[in-house]
């Protein structure tokens, strides 16, 4: 009897080749789609983190007002805490971008380089990765920082500058114009005697910690630090390693791919595996008399429904192992992997093969069209042998709804539609899913646009100076205004506000300004 079941699975394939064929290349592309958006993921993720580790990413840094004296870094060394000065200048170049200029790293951040070496004299650079691939530039050409003439030896990236945003507060990556660059110390000061530089140096410094303090109490300590003779504290800047949206970048933008890719994953499956089932009850409704017959000669319904259960099974096994296999292979990773690397300054990272992705990408699949399909066609064929051999069709109640007034055509399309409900609720359910998608694409495009435009059109200055040491007079064409950076905690995301005071004459702003 097996023998003749098996027979049967082979002659439905060849009957519904092509609808089967058509299913199966939606589901391969689908898994393709699902497997490489994870696989790329999980390899952004543990790379990022391997990075992170190999290159002493800080645990937290800080600026001040002034440089920490010697004594006030001794007194934080002792603590256990590990301290790098990170001082940096910003240097507009000839195409109007950006470049921050670092001293070489020995302890904290260190630079990861993907080619050349690391910078050792006076005039030699090694350039953020983004910023080199912005503007063509590549080891053994050259860059004029600050009126000089520097020679790049090498390209690498930083695991600080995860995202290369220029300040803490930016929303957006760009490349073309902002980037970082790593010269020697003797170079460095040259830089800075020389005064090129479009902003003051900025005084940050990089920090581990050790088990015997928190970033809390490091942060209580560094307040206590005061500016000169003044009251005032010389700390301007406190950020964890946590809230720092420039490190981990790239693997916090993947963890939402992730996790709901695994989700969309699942659906997408569920949802295959029941179109599958709708197609092979209509089978077993044409074959009533004869499971009938296979019932009165003695065969099980559990029999019947496993001979059922092996096509789509089979199917979803198939073509789950061949979407796996190409969303592993290089073609899977490359587009995802591509749009990481052109966006985020992180090194090459080596493929990563999860254990529960792969059975994920093949065992799930035909699990789920197992467990659907058993629900399905087991109650398809839980019917006496004499009802299925008669061929009597359940017509439901459907000719008992009432529909006055309706004309008879017009109710027939509607019982009809009724006794169609499996087919209808797929179909819509599908449609669901893909116009889900596209107004989730559509809902991106226009607040992308939006918010382009509406920048463009709110920034009404020029330019925006900030001053370490206030002068007493404004200069002129200039609006004095205060500007204060508070931190906001929303849907488990800090964020950055800053609170601006302005005065009642300043036209960049369409506000009331009131005495409370």
């Amino acid at each position: 009897m097996q023998r003749v079941l098996r027979k049967r699975i082979l002659r439905d394939l060849k009957e519904n080749a092509f609808r089967y064929l058509a299913l199966s290349a939606m589901i391969v592309l689908c898994m393709y789609i699902i497997i490489s958006l994870i696989g790329t993921a999980d390899t952004i993720i543990i790379g990022s983190e391997k990075f992170a580790t190999e290159n002493r990413l800080e645990d937290g840094q800080f600026t001040a007002f002034t440089p920490l004296s010697v004594t006030e870094k001794q007194e934080l060394t002792e603590l256990g805490i590990t301290l790098e000065e990170q001082f940096y200048l910003d240097y507009q170049m000839e195409d109007e971008s950006t470049l921050r200029v670092f001293k070489n790293r020995e302890k904290i951040n260190l630079v990861e380089l993907i080619a050349g070496e690391k910078a050792r004299e006076a005039y030699e650079v090694v350039l953020e990765r983004r910023y080199a691939d912005e503007h063509e530039l590549e080891v053994g050409g050259s860059i004029a920082i600050g009126g000089e003439e520097f020679e790049i030896v090498g390209i690498g990236c930083s695991p600080d500058y995860d995202a290369t945003y220029k300040k803490l507060t930016d929303s957006s990556v760009n490349s073309f114009q902002f980037g970082t660059a790593f010269v020697t110390e003797a170079a460095y000061e040259e830089l800075l005697k020389a005064g090129e530089s479009i902003q003051a140096e900025e005084y940050a410094y990089a920090y581990l910690l050790n088990a015997a303090i928190t970033d809390e109490e490091l942060k209580d300590l560094l307040q206590e630090i005061k500016a000169s003779e003044t009251e005032m504290t010389k700390l301007t800047g406190f950020v964890k390693v946590e809230n720092n949206p420039r490190a981990y970048a790239a693997a916090n933008d993947q963890i939402i791919n992730k996790y709901g890719g695994i989700i969309a994953g699942a659906i997408v499956l569920v949802l295959f595996a029941y179109v599958i089932s709708v197609f092979v009850v209509y089978g077993i409704e044409k074959e009533n008399t004869t499971i009938g017959a296979l019932y009165a000669l003695g065969v099980r319904r559990g029999e019947l429904i496993l001979h059922y259960l092996c096509l789509p099974v089979l199917i979803m096994l198939l073509s789950g192992v061949l979407g796996c296999v190409l969303g592993f292979a290089a073609i899977g990773e490359s587009t995802i992997m591509g749009n990481a690397y052109s966006y985020f300054s992180i090194p090459q990272m080596k493929t990563v093969y999860q254990g529960y992705l792969i059975v994920y990408g093949i065992v799930l699949p035909p699990l789920i069209s197992a467990l659907v399909n058993w629900m399905v066609i087991g109650k398809k064929l839980n019917k006496p042998a004499l009802q299925l051999l008669r061929n009597e069709q359940k017509t439901g109640n459907m000719s008992h709804i009432k529909l006055e007034g309706l004309g008879f055509i017009t109710s027939f399309r509607i019982r009809q539609m009724l006794r169609e409900v499996r087919t209808s609720l797929t179909v819509v359910g599908g449609m669901f899913i893909a116009l889900l998608i596209l107004m989730l694409g559509l809902d991106c495009y226009a607040m992308c646009n939006h918010i382009s435009e509406d920048n463009k059109t709110d920034t009404r200055f020029e330019y925006l100076y900030t001053y370490k040491y206030p002068e007493e007079t404004v200069p002129e064409g200039g609006y004095e205004a205060f500007a204060k950076t508070v931190k906001k905690k929303n849907l488990g995301y800090n964020l950055d506000v800053t609170i601006l005071g302005i005065t009642e004459e300043n036209p960049f702003f369409d506000v009331e300004l009131t005495d409370n």
